[in-house]
């Protein structure tokens, strides 16, 4: 069996008295592309606070790649080990450049002296790369404050893209996102798979559909059902906690 990426082993989170997380055990495997879902409450985002390290579990482990503990380690340190993490509201230095903010981001992950060492043709080049990908290559000079929002999600996906993580956290992605930003978005997740290992935290349905290859749902902390989408959906217990109330909601609009 392949060494996972990522693997949580009886993982608690309390918050005074409250379980965010309640004896957790999640595995994901490299280069896989797994989608976390579940309702509001349910330990999604705690989930990925564990694994970058802004939140400590007070019981369990955090194994990531080859038995690296995690539960000991700074979120700067994680970074280094290669988590990468790109949170629900985009956050992107607005006054600056595209590209500037890419230029950024290519530092954050080799501080140091040997930055300022770094090749200025190399770094350009890979600056391009990410801008030609993530499709912002004709505003790589534009302030990234004007960009919509979707783009600023794109953005801020290149700026984890560029730090080369092997594991990278996507927190509600496509939050606000018109249908065709979304499905843009889709596309850019699916293709960073196999070179990364994905972890993507979502609400919307439509769009878990699009991308998904396996499930997990979280509810009151631990997991309720894994899988793939077929199986998910017709998990009486996943339609009775949450897309049931998906579907109500979408009865009331």
């Amino acid at each position: 069996m392949p060494t996972s990426i990522i693997y949580l082993e009886g993982v608690t989170v309390s918050f005074d008295g409250f379980k965010a997380l309640n004896n957790l055990n999640f595995i994901m495997y490299p280069g896989e592309l797994r989608v976390v879902i579940g309702p509001n409450g349910a330990g999604k985002t705690t989930l990925l606070d564990v694994i970058s390290g802004k939140v400590r579990p007070s019981e369990g482990r955090v194994i990531f790649g080859e038995l690296t503990e995690l539960s000991s380690l700074a979120e700067h340190e994680m970074a280094k080990l290669g988590i990468g993490r790109k949170f629900q509201t985009p956050s992107v230095f607005k006054h600056l450049s595209v590209y500037e903010n890419l230029e950024l981001a290519c530092h954050q992950k080799s501080k140091g002296v040997f930055a300022t060492l770094f090749s200025k043709r190399g770094e350009r080049d890979k600056i391009f790369s990410v801008l030609e990908y993530i499709g912002l290559a004709e505003k790589a000079w534009h302030k990234a404050g004007a960009l919509s929002h979707g783009e600023k999600q794109w953005l801020e996906i290149g700026m984890v893209v560029i730090q080369d993580p092997r594991l990278m956290l996507i927190d509600e992605p496509v939050a606000g996102m018109t249908g065709k930003e979304t499905e843009k978005t889709g596309e850019l997740l699916t293709s960073l798979a196999g070179k990364h290992s994905v972890l993507v935290i979502e609400h919307d349905m439509n769009f878990v559909r699009q991308i998904a290859q396996t499930i997990t749902v979280l509810h009151e902390g631990t997991v309720l059902c894994e899988g793939a989408l077929e199986k998910v959906q017709s998990d009486p217990r996943v339609v009775e906690i949450y897309l049931g109330r998906e579907h109500k909601s979408h009865a009331n609009h």
